[in-house]
């Protein structure tokens, strides 16, 4: 169904563009100007030995991924204190749209 894959597609360009926009703004999203919920950017640390280095470089990055995700996830889902609380429960709705539809796609129900 073409319209299944569509809808699909839009949410993932919209959630995309809203990610782009939280990251690229350190955490400030409409409703949230002052409130930064993402941790500092990650730096190259000094060392030595370069493999240490690129090592803790790599567990910092991913440690910094992982609460940009999390705080994003926060910001849209959760946070009933911003200017945008009342888009919450859309957020949860469009979320379980496309888990049904994904779901009904993967058993083969169209």
């Amino acid at each position: 169904m073409p319209s299944t894959h569509n809808f699909l597609f839009g949410v993932i360009l919209m959630y995309g563009f809203l990610f782009v926009m939280f990251t690229l703004s350190d955490g400030a999203i409409v409703g949230l100007p002052e409130a930064n919920v993402i941790f500092e950017t990650p730096e190259q640390p000094e060392y030595e030995d370069n493999f240490w280095g690129a090592f803790s470089y790599g567990v910092d990055s991913i440690i910094y991924g992982i609460a940009l995700a999390v705080s994003f996830f926060f910001v849209l889902f959760i946070n009933p204190f911003s200017d945008i609380w009342w888009m919450v429960p859309f957020n949860w709705a469009i979320l379980g749209t496309v888990v049904y539809i994904y779901t009904k796609l993967i058993r083969g129900g169209g």
